[in-house]
């Protein structure tokens, strides 16, 4: 037997069991589509009030009246911030003056009192969900204060990251318990500073935060179907990879972080597509995706110039002398590789294939580890060897750009085909200030300059237009 979790503050049951309409722009929307379909003799009368008897209008109806729900949301989160610095400068102002037992209970006091009326209003009687839920945020952030103030009254002298540590520690079941994002984002934040600051003060990697964040955070962010909070855990792990091999890894040879960070995207693209045969796995698959080809465009534009070769291969030629970073390297390798096949395989099973989008995206994770083998074998050191791996980058740039507005034709998504049209017109701009700009004159660069802007947005429209296009009748 399966029950439905109960709803969160952000979606109020609605009476009867009817769905919320999501804005007044789409009652307004619907009430103009349903009258067209009545006039057209697609849906009859009674049809038309039975579509409208799904969704509770009365949020909308607030919205036209003159109480929109972003603004309700924007004074709240607003007003929650301002009480808690007021309470902060208060406590500061008057610190010396007050008791310590008082200071305690004044601290206290305030991170309870926010906790328990946003839960009663935003969780327990659902009757102001919004300002509950900016109310539990404002506890949590006063939680995180009374840490730091409570340690400043008993003059405790401890390793301060462990704060930080207590803080994130101490917010995590707030967002387990009542499906809050914004919770679950403000403790992926939280764990993340506390790996930076963890890793500055030891000068060493912090590997319970890959524990933390694979094991806690981004399972509670597909519980919680939140692509924005599995977003920030993959934002955060780049963070630590980043942070700590830069500190222990590497050392100083800081060029070798970039490699790392490559085949990093790789895996997260690699992992994109494996969940592109799984049901409801759609919105992190995006997510994924996106990400992953964003990095991996990002870095080949960085490898794409000779002079950052020339400079990235004085260090790959030291990658030998770092045994945990290959290490490290090896294992993102192997994820990729494993989850690129487990997407070609998982179709015989669950019935679900990403399509040729997705064989695509598994082609460029093999292309992308392929060239970084390159990267290592033949490492740019010397000006010939640094311009032949400069082509061969600039070849993935502009090849990717292309591949992604494909993806996107193919999965009928804005973004990809958005992000594949920026960099391929940043790249090109970007070769033509490389190699005309100088040759011409200042005023004939401008126009050529503009020419090709013009150009970008040209193919922009265009590529767009074939998009709507291809969707109008895939839905016909």
């Amino acid at each position: 037997m399966t029950t439905t979790p109960e709803p969160g503050p952000t979606t109020p049951p609605a009476p009867g069991g009817r769905r919320p309409a999501p804005s007044a722009q789409f009652a307004a929307w619907l009430a103009g589509e349903l009258a067209a379909w009545r006039m057209a003799g697609i849906v009859s009368a009674d049809q038309e009030k039975a579509i409208w008897g799904q969704y509770d209008l009365s949020e909308a109806a607030a919205d036209r009246r003159g109480a929109p729900r972003l603004l309700i949301v924007i004074f709240s989160l607003l007003g929650g911030l301002l009480v808690g610095t007021g309470v902060l400068l208060f406590l500061a102002a008057n610190w010396e003056e007050i008791p310590k037992p008082f200071r305690v209970g004044l601290v206290l006091v305030f991170t309870g009192a926010a906790y328990h009326f946003g839960y009663q209003l935003g969780y327990h009687r659902k009757t102001h969900p919004r300002t509950g839920e900016a109310l539990v945020l404002l506890g949590a952030m006063l939680y995180g204060a009374g840490i730091w103030l409570i340690a400043q009254i008993f003059n405790l002298a401890s390793h301060y990251p462990n704060g930080v540590l207590a803080w994130a520690a101490g917010v995590l079941p707030v967002p387990f318990l009542l499906r809050s994002t914004p919770l679950l984002v403000l403790t992926t934040v939280l764990f993340t500073l506390w790996t930076g600051t963890e890793t500055a003060v030891s000068q060493h990697s912090n590997p319970a935060y890959l524990g933390v964040a694979l094991l806690l955070l981004a399972p509670l962010a597909w519980r919680q179907r939140s692509s924005f909070a599995l977003a920030c855990v993959v934002a955060g792990l780049a963070f630590w990879l980043g942070f700590g091999a830069d500190a222990w890894l590497v050392s100083h040879d800081w060029g070798l972080v970039f490699p790392l960070f490559l085949l990093y995207a790789v895996a997260v693209l690699a992992l994109g597509t494996t969940l592109a045969s799984f049901a409801g796995a759609e919105p992190f698959r995006w997510t994924l995706t996106l990400l992953g080809s964003a990095g991996i465009v990002l870095l080949a534009y960085g490898f794409s110039f000779p002079d950052a070769q020339h400079e990235l291969g004085r260090d790959l030629g030291r990658a030998g002398e770092h045994g945990a970073y290959l290490a490290v390297l090896m294992v993102l390798v192997a994820f990729a590789v494993a989850a690129a096949a487990a997407g070609a395989a998982l179709p015989r099973w669950t019935g679900v294939s990403g399509g040729r989008a997705a064989a695509y995206e598994r082609v460029a994770v093999a292309v992308v580890l392929a060239l970084t083998a390159l990267l290592f074998a033949f490492p740019g050191a010397d000006r010939d060897a640094s311009l032949l791996q400069a082509i061969l980058w600039n070849l993935v740039l502009f090849g990717g750009s292309l591949g992604l507005t494909v993806v996107g034709s193919l999965r009928r998504e804005y973004s990809p085909v958005y992000l594949g049209l920026s960099a391929f017109s940043i790249a090109l701009f970007t070769r033509y200030l490389d190699t005309l700009a100088g040759m011409l004159p200042m005023g004939l660069a401008f126009i050529c300059g503009g020419g090709l802007l013009l150009a970008g947005g040209f193919l922009f429209e265009r590529q767009r237009r074939r998009l709507v296009t291809a969707i109008r009748k895939e839905g016909a």
